[in-house]
This record gives C-alpha cells, sequence and structure tokens, in this order.
C-alpha cells in the first residue's frame, strides 16, 4: 500500500493464544487474541482500541471479532465512535463469508468547521450504522445514515441552510436517499432525493433529483434573485473504461423575482459608434470537463432593471432561454424582449425604448445580441444672440436656432462588438448628434471659437467619470438615485457651461430630476414625470431661462403625452 502524503503510524499491544495449529488443516487452527491497547494515527488524526473486554477468536473454520469500541479524534477536536464486530466464516473456502457490522454512536458536527477551512460553521447530530454480508466474491452492503438538527455555513457561499435532515438507506444493492432536505436562507426550502445502484463495493450510476422552492439567491450588491427550480442529474459508468462518462443535469428554473439596482458605466464616443470587438482565446480542453447541463430558464414575469443608466422590463419569449453546455464551455439560446415603457439614461437624457430584444443565439459562449431602438427629445432653449447668428453650415444653423431635436438610438450587435447609430429630426449628422448629447452644441459651433469653454467642461465631466464622484454621492445621500456632474449648452451666455443633475424616482411610476449650473448665470431646470398608464403620461417642468419676458418668476409648463401603438 502506497501513501501520497504521510504514511500512518500505529501500535499494536495484544496478547495471543494458539491452543491448536494443525498444519495440514490451517482452518481447523484454534487462537485466541486478548487486544490491550491498539493505536493509529495519521495527519493528526488519532484512532484508538483500548481493552477488548473478548478475544478475536479463530476456531471452527471461522474469525470471530468482539464488540469493539474504536475511539476516533480528529484535529479540530471532533470526536467519534464506532462500534464493530462479527463474524467471517468458511476462511478456508475461495470465497469465505461476511457477517460484519458498523455503528457510529452520534456525533456533534460543531467542531467540523474548525479542521476544514472550507465550512465556517456547522452543527447537527449524525447516526450511522453499516453492514456486510455475503461472501468475499458477493458482498451484500447494507446500513443507514441520519442527521438532523444540521446547520451549514460555507466559505464564499452566502446562502445559509439550516434544519437539514438527512436520511440515506443502503439496501438490495442501491445507496437511497429517502429524505434531505433544508431551509436556505429566510424563505427558501430545498430538497433532495437520489439512487444510486451498486455492484459489490462499486457506483454502477446515479440518479438525483433537487427541488428550490423560494429560494432568495445573494448574488451580490444590487441584484436581488428568488427562484423555484427542479434539476435532475443523471450518471452511468461506461461500460468501456477507456471512454469518458459525465454526469449530466437537465431542469427548469424559474426566477419569480429579479432585480438589477448596481450602477453601469456606459459612454458614447464619436469615433468608436461602430464597437471594437474583443479577442477570445479559446483554452478549452475537453478532458477537464466535470459535467454537462441543459437547463431552461423562465419567469412568470419580466426582469426588472433600474440603475443610473436604464429602466428596464425585460419579458422572456416563449420557450425562455437554454442554458446548455459543460462546466467549462456553456452558452445561451432564447430571447429577452425589452417591454415598450422601458427607458435609457445617456448623458442626462432620457430615452425611451420603441422597441428592442436581446438574443441569445451562442451555444458556446454567452454573448447577447440586442437589437434596440429607442427615442428621446432633445431642447435647447435659444437667446436671442444665438438666434440672430449667421452660419453656412446646415448642421450649425439648425443648432444655433434652438428649439427641439427627436433624436433616435439603434443599439444593435453583439455586446462584445455592439454598434449604435444616431438619427434626428431635424437632421444632424452623427458627430453633432453626440455633441448635443455631450455638451449641447454641435461641431460647427466648437469650430466658432467655443474651445476653451468646452474644454472647460468636458474637463469636470471627465473628472467625474474618473473619481467616481456620482456613484459616492448616491452612496453618502442614498435618497437620490442620480447625481450626475456634465455640462449644457446655455443660451445666456451662448457656451456649454458646467452643470449638476440630480434625480429621484419616488415611484415606480413618478419621477423627479433637477439640473442647475454651476456659472454666474445659475440656470435651473426641473422637471416632473407621472406615468398615468402604459400610453400616457403627464410631465411638468420649469426653468428660470426667460429669453421673452423678464419675469423673475420662470417658465413653468406642462405636456400631455399620449403614445399610439400600431402593428
Amino acid at each position: 500500500m502506497a501513501f501520497s502524503a504521510t504514511p500512518p503510524r500505529g501500535s499494536l499491544t495484544a496478547e495471543v493464544v494458539i491452543d491448536e495449529l494443525p498444519l495440514d488443516e490451517p482452518g481447523l487452527a484454534e487462537a485466541r487474541m486478548f487486544i490491550h491497547d491498539v493505536r493509529l494515527s495519521r495527519a493528526g488524526s488519532t484512532i484508538r482500541v483500548k481493552d477488548v473486554a473478548e478475544p478475536v477468536l479463530l476456531s471452527g473454520d471461522a474469525l470471530r471479532i468482539p464488540s469493539m469500541p474504536l475511539s476516533a479524534r480528529f484535529p479540530s477536536g471532533l470526536k467519534a465512535t464506532l462500534i464493530t464486530g462479527g463474524t467471517i466464516s468458511n476462511l478456508s473456502s475461495d470465497s469465505p463469508g461476511l457477517g460484519l457490522s458498523l455503528r457510529l454512536d452520534p456525533v456533534d458536527l460543531s467542531q467540523l468547521g474548525v479542521d476544514i477551512p472550507q465550512i465556517k460553521r456547522a452543527a447537527g447530530e449524525v447516526r450511522s450504522t453499516l453492514t456486510l454480508e455475503g461472501t468475499t466474491k458477493m458482498p451484500r452492503l447494507s446500513g443507514r445514515l441520519t442527521m438532523k438538527n444540521g446547520l451549514l455555513r460555507l466559505e464564499g457561499f452566502p446562502l445559509p441552510l439550516d434544519d437539514i435532515e438527512l436520511d440515506v438507506r443502503i439496501r438490495e444493492g442501491e445507496i437511497r436517499v429517502r429524505r434531505a432536505k433544508a431551509r436556505a436562507g429566510n424563505t427558501g426550502l430545498l430538497s433532495l432525493s437520489a439512487r444510486l445502484p451498486m455492484q459489490g463495493f462499486d457506483i454502477t450510476g446515479a440518479t438525483a433529483t433537487l427541488v428550490a422552492r423560494d429560494v432568495k439567491l445573494p448574488v451580490t450588491d444590487g441584484v436581488k434573485m428568488t427562484v423555484n427550480g427542479t434539476l435532475s442529474g443523471s450518471y452511468q459508468t461506461p461500460t468501456d473504461p477507456s471512454q469518458r462518462s459525465l454526469p449530466h443535469i437537465t431542469g427548469t428554473v424559474s426566477l419569480t423575482q429579479f432585480a438589477y439596482t448596481r450602477p453601469m458605466s456606459f459612454s458614447i464616443d464619436i469615433d468608436q459608434l461602430t464597437g471594437r470587438g474583443r479577442t477570445v482565446v479559446d483554452t478549452y480542453k475537453p478532458e477537464n470537463d466535470l459535467f454537462s447541463f441543459d437547463i431552461q430558464v423562465t419567469s412568470p414575469r419580466p426582469l426588472r432593471l433600474s440603475n443610473n443608466l436604464v429602466d428596464m422590463r425585460l419579458g422572456f419569449v416563449e420557450g425562455g432561454i437554454q442554458l446548455s453546455g459543460t462546466d467549462q464551455r456553456f452558452g445561451a439560446r432564447g430571447a429577452l424582449r425589452i417591454e415598450q415603457d422601458s427607458k435609457l439614461f445617456l448623458q442626462g437624457h432620457d430615452f425611451a425604448v420603441r422597441d428592442g430584444t436581446v438574443t441569445f443565439d451562442d451555444p458556446t459562449r454567452i454573448v447577447p445580441r440586442l437589437d434596440v431602438h429607442a427615442i428621446t427629445e432633445y431642447r435647447r432653449y435659444a437667446s436671442s444672440s444665438a438666434a440672430a447668428a449667421s452660419t453656412t453650415d446646415a448642421s450649425s444653423s439648425a443648432a444655433s436656432a434652438g428649439g427641439k431635436w427627436r433624436i433616435a438610438m439603434h443599439a444593435y450587435g453583439h455586446t462584445d462588438e455592439p454598434k449604435v447609430r444616431f438619427t434626428s429630426d431635424p437632421p444632424l449628422s452623427q458627430d453633432d448628434i453626440v455633441l448635443l448629447l455631450q455638451v449641447g452644441m454641435t461641431r460647427a459651433e466648437l469650430d466658432r471659437g467655443l474651445a476653451g469653454s468646452l474644454a472647460q467642461t468636458v474637463g469636470i465631466e471627465a473628472l467625474s467619470a474618473v473619481t467616481g464622484l456620482g456613484q459616492a454621492v448616491r452612496k453618502t445621500v442614498p435618497i437620490i438615485d442620480e447625481f450626475r456632474v456634465g455640462s449644457q449648452y446655455s443660451s445666456r451666455s451662448g457656451r456649454p457651461e458646467p452643470t449638476v443633475s440630480v434625480g429621484k424616482r419616488i415611484s415606480d411610476k413618478v419621477r423627479a430630476g433637477v439640473t442647475t449650473g454651476l456659472s454666474e448665470t445659475r440656470e435651473v431646470r426641473a422637471n416632473l414625470e407621472w406615468k398615468l398608464s402604459r400610453s400616457v403620461s403627464v410631465q411638468g417642468s420649469y426653468d428660470n431661462v426667460n429669453d421673452v419676458s423678464s419675469s423673475i418668476l420662470g417658465n413653468v409648463g406642462a405636456d400631455l403625452r399620449w403614445r399610439l401603438e400600431f402593428e
């Protein structure tokens, strides 16, 4: 016998009495062994047998082992007592008979985590019995293992398991998990049943079913997920030892609740509107696969994403998402539909999603393919000086005249190589639309001597992005869910000026926002949107930009928006 680590060490103190030893028929020997002390240790674990009351008896072609207590102790302090004994008959035959038993006295698992780094805490009481019968050629194993009042806390697995109950039986050539259940978190329930056929001491296959109900998965901060699911696993030992057989998992997982509120980062760049793909290095080695799976993911209600960048509801297309592959290489097939009342928040502008889908079509990777159409209205207040300015550029003329632009965005392609296109009415070029959204001006206006003020405001935006100022403020002042330092074109000064925008989603149907300038003009713009239904909303607005009258009150307005849908 070879040991990869430290070999066991031990000692035996016993008295052997040989009453009869016929050399021509050793099976008829008569001998007794009185065990006084047995010690066996390895890597800090010890097993000891002490003061066995009756001797081990060799008589009548049989070996009789009396009831023998074995005391085991592990480095964590965990202790266990096992009682063994029985008979081995027909020793002189080519297949001696077996009649051995092993009983594990109740074991407290509270010290288990001390010795195993992956276990933070454990508790429960374990009992077990095991019987070995039959012959050495055809052994029959039977027994039972139970656990009650169990508790488990695993390192790196934030879901606590409580009220663990386990009942495992071994009989008639199979291991059967009759009952295994636990409470997962505050509301979740887990139950497991399994069957493992055996041939002698070898397991020839396995089937198992795991049922989960109302399990809240603590994925990470800002992600809430509650799932129901039924997963079935199977394994069959290959008839050819040279062939590999992987355990296979199938089933359905239903997301009964999903909310994503983690902040996202996104920027639009004039020079990279077409995106740049990432280089993927494939290091897949099939021989390292541990299991394969084919799982369907569905949801009875839309998935919710709500943060600084999006306010979306994603509904599953009929059939859901199919996840399949192995633990090393897996992909997804299916589609999600973006509901039409969803919104994108880009550069302080709200884009209303008209239609959109997220499609998964790669069986080897999870790379969503986007196709999203969204629209926003950009308003800029025109000053008398801006309105009177002359230019020969069409884009410049449209922009300097102020007014309103209807800007449409089309985002499409795979997420690792996305493409974004903008169009507007009145028409502007791609560059002008991006600059209008970022700094409130077109390229032609920048070419007319406003580069200095532009550099100042763009620098403020860049500093905010690099330092994470917006995210820090949202954490410090949790009553707001939007804080952005940016810039906006000022009709009073005729140039972009730094601004601070603060927003709050009061409820699912009401959102408020305020933008104020940081320069001497102190321009303030505020809006309040109330969604009356899926297609009707009321928006109130206020600003103190007075280009027509000299009122100190400012401008107050209201819009009634009614969306018509055609199919």
